[in-house]
């Protein structure tokens, strides 16, 4: 059992006002009510989350009286974010694994009722990796979300930005047997993670004949970002292929790279991918990064030849997008335009004049 943005103004307890800019909180009262520092204890009971009933990713009705009994985290997603929620779901089965002893449930609510059904909910956990029953993706009506949100004191909004289309809250929750919110959490910070984790133990009842789980690449849900061209480098890359990173340095595939590539991801950041994954430094032990790598080289011997890419640069977001077959595209004026996601490519077709001056 492994692994599962701009944040907008909410009301929190006591009548205090949290400000969250996008992907990071306000220093000056976010990061207190965050952590449960200053004014309030670790684990002081803030609010109580209203009644909910949604579907989740099997389409089966998932209320909060249904989840009352064990403590859940929360979070919230959508499955065609190519900004934070790809760290936001890491983390989440991150944390998920580490709390793999403890009888703790892992719930996401999507923030996108258009487009996350049950069945796009199901393929995004399968993606990801999931195995189990205790981490529940939701989808919902516009209304139902709209209360949702209220409940646990955030937003969600759609903007015109085709590469970041809804922005949401980047927070995790910790919510306690009988709904009530107990702690709130930055989901990019490591010391929040920890107390995160802290937290829910104290919270959660050991989970009876509970064996850790190997860590692998699939475990680890790497497919979740590794399947996607927009997101991540394919997995399946040749030892000794050349990559270009955004900074413009040239670096080999080889062991050393993919071991940093693990422990240190922002060290060689390859052209046209965002930054995303997470540090694994500190969670994994060095023998786990050394099976990870000999999955790695396993899965780079069954790779066909890796064909060098070119880079693109998407007309409406300005991203560099690498020319592959799996890119989004579209045929205009009679050339290929690439785009970092399905949003850019819509907007694109909708009004390709106005994004003319973009093009290169």
């Amino acid at each position: 059992m492994v692994p599962i943005a701009l944040v907008l103004c909410a009301a929190l307890a006591g009548g205090t006002a949290m400000f969250l800019r996008r992907h990071r909180a306000d220093a000056s009262d976010a990061d207190r009510f965050a952590t449960m520092h200053g004014d309030h204890a670790r684990l002081e009971p803030l609010w109580s989350i209203p009644p909910f009933e949604l579907q989740d990713q099997h389409d089966r009705p998932i209320s909060l009286e249904s989840l009352r009994g064990r403590p859940f985290i929360a979070d919230f997603i959508f499955t065609q974010c190519t900004s934070v929620c790809p760290t936001l779901t890491s983390n989440m089965l991150l944390v998920r694994d580490r709390l793999h002893d403890r009888d703790v449930q892992f719930v996401s609510f999507s923030v996108d009722p258009a487009h996350d059904t049950p069945a796009v909910l199901s393929d995004y956990a399968a993606r990801w990796g999931a195995v189990g029953d205790d981490w529940t993706l939701l989808s919902s009506s516009s209304a139902q979300l709209s209360d949702v949100l209220a409940g646990f004191r955030v937003a969600a909004r759609p903007t015109d930005d085709p590469s970041e289309p809804i922005v949401h809250t980047n927070l995790f929750f910790l919510v306690d047997a009988t709904g009530t919110v107990r702690g709130i959490y930055h989901s990019d910070m490591t010391s929040d993670l920890d107390a995160l984790v802290e937290d829910a133990r104290v919270l959660a009842a050991p989970r009876v004949g509970s064996d850790p789980v190997p860590r692998t690449i699939a475990s680890l849900g790497c497919t979740g970002c590794h399947a996607s061209p927009a997101i991540a480098p394919p997995l399946g890359a040749a030892l000794g292929e050349t990559r270009m990173t955004d900074d413009g340095r040239r670096v080999t595939v080889d062991a050393a790279y993919l071991r940093r590539a693990l422990l240190d991801p922002r060290a060689d950041v390859v052209a046209g991918y965002p930054g995303v994954m997470p540090s694994y430094a500190g969670v994994l032990s060095d023998a786990e990064v050394d099976e990870i790598l000999d999955q790695l080289r396993s899965m780079t011997d069954a790779a066909p030849p890796a064909t060098p890419a070119a880079l693109a640069i998407d007309p409406v977001c300005g991203m560099k997008v690498r020319v592959t077959s799996e890119a989004h595209h579209a045929r205009h004026d009679g050339e290929d335009v690439y785009f970092c996601a399905e949003a850019c490519k819509d907007a694109f077709l909708a009004a390709p004049a106005q994004y003319e001056r973009h093009r290169q």
